[in-house]
Parts: C-alpha cells; sequence; structure tokens
C-alpha cells in the first residue's frame, strides 16, 4: 500500500467532519429567538464569595455567579448560587439580559441587577442555613436603590407602573 491509500480514509472522514461542520453553521435563529443554555454557561463574568477562608479554594465555598452564554450567539446572563462544597450549583437563573447593571453582596444576601431593554430585572438570592434561594425577581424601570443597616439590607424598586416599593430583608450572619 502507498501512502495516499492509507490516508484515503483519513481524508473522507475529515471531509465528513467538515461537511457535519457546514451544515451546523448554517443553522440561524430568527430575530429574537435564543437558545437556552443547557448546563453551565462557561464564562464567570462576577463571583460573589461572602466569606474567604485562608488556603481553602473559592471553588468550595458558599457563592454566586454571573455567567456569560453563548457566545456569539445570544451572549445572554445566567446565574449560579452554590452551596459550600457542592460539585454543582443549588440554584440556577437563566435571564434574557445581556448586561449587568450592578451587584451588591451584604452578608449572605446578593442583589443582581441586570438589562435585556427598556425594563430592568432584579434578582435577590438569600441564603437560608447554608442554602440559596431566589427571595426576589422583580420588574423595574429604574436602576434600584439598595441601602443596608446591620443585619437588613432595604431596597427601593420602581415598577414599569411607576409604583414605587420598599423591600426588606434580613441576612442570615
Amino acid at each position: 500500500m502507498t501512502a495516499t491509500s492509507t490516508n484515503l480514509p483519513r481524508q473522507n472522514a475529515c471531509a465528513a467532519y467538515l461537511f457535519i461542520g457546514l451544515v451546523v453553521l448554517q443553522i440561524q435563529l430568527l430575530p429574537g429567538q435564543t437558545i437556552a443554555p443547557k448546563g453551565l454557561c462557561s464564562e464567570v463574568v462576577t463571583l460573589l464569595v461572602p466569606q474567604l477562608v485562608f488556603k481553602v479554594p473559592t471553588s468550595t465555598l458558599e457563592r454566586v455567579e454571573v455567567r456569560k452564554c453563548l457566545p456569539g450567539v445570544s451572549d445572554s446572563l445566567q446565574i449560579a448560587a452554590w452551596e459550600r462544597d457542592s460539585v454543582k450549583p443549588s440554584l440556577v437563573i437563566v435571564t434574557d439580559d445581556f448586561t449587568i447593571v450592578q451587584a451588591a453582596m451584604i452578608g449572605r444576601v446578593f442583589l443582581i441587577e441586570t438589562t435585556g431593554g427598556p425594563r430592568d430585572l432584579i434578582y435577590l438570592i438569600v441564603y437560608e442555613s447554608g442554602k440559596p434561594r431566589l427571595a426576589l425577581k422583580a420588574v423595574s424601570k429604574d436602576r434600584a436603590q439598595i441601602i443596608s443597616a446591620g443585619d437588613k439590607i432595604a431596597i427601593k424598586v420602581t415598577r414599569t407602573n411607576g409604583k414605587v416599593e420598599h423591600l426588606s430583608f434580613k441576612w442570615d450572619r
């Protein structure tokens, strides 16, 4: 056998992979259509950790991550909240938004405000007994105002209808 004939099956396989790749590239989304991520999005763009521990990796601590999804397709954000020593997040929130407006952490209370158009979404994650839960998801027309005092966080939210709400949450020390 010659070198050319032994490479023929490999060349055919490469051509097949190239063809499949070209077919996949031809799939297009309609305007406004997004693809929901399967699992965790790969790129962490914001990391909030309430307590760093000497010589303990951050990846084993309680934390909230904001991740960027599907680069080049929708670039939406995903929020993942982790319990201590967990291999996967206990809470995953998929947003249709692509920009972080603000992020705040006070104790084990996390506020992440995102936008993707004429409104903002406010996500408030509270850890109770080491477990994260979504305590609030609110739509706002303006940036939320955050005030912390003692063991409480107060949030002022202006809803899209103009109604102003004052919310208060106690945080676990």
